[in-house]
């Protein structure tokens, strides 16, 4: 418990630190060519379950959610991993189902934006 406190209590304060650094109208010029000439990679994305809304469409800017391609591309994102995600009180063969059926709409998604991300 002591050891969680003082993890959280660390970054606090580096938090702290970092945000005087910045400068009053955003990141440093130094924080934005690092990041810029960067990989950057989300590593879990939630978009995975808007993919089964037919009217959802991740190659344009939408006006909900912080995920679509053109935010993407002013971001430098490289790379990003869709979570799949399964409510807990579901679970045995329709877990399973739920699952199949959002790693088929990832890759369907994918299939169809590769032509205009590339």
């Amino acid at each position: 418990m002591v050891r969680a406190i003082l993890c959280a209590g660390a970054c606090a304060a580096a938090g702290v630190l970092l945000a005087g650094a910045m400068k009053s109208e955003g990141i440093s010029e130094k924080a934005r060519k690092l990041h810029f000439s960067s990989i950057v990679v989300d590593t879990h994305d939630d978009t995975t379950q808007r993919f089964l809304d037919g009217k959802f469409d991740l190659g344009t800017r939408g006006s909900t959610g912080s995920i679509d391609l053109p935010r993407m591309r002013e971001g430098n994102l490289s790379a990003i991993f869709f979570s799949i995600w399964i409510p807990s009180k579901v679970t045995g063969p329709e877990a399973v189902d739920r699952a199949l059926v959002q790693i088929d709409a990832v890759a369907s998604k994918s299939a169809s934006i590769r032509t205009i991300w590339f």
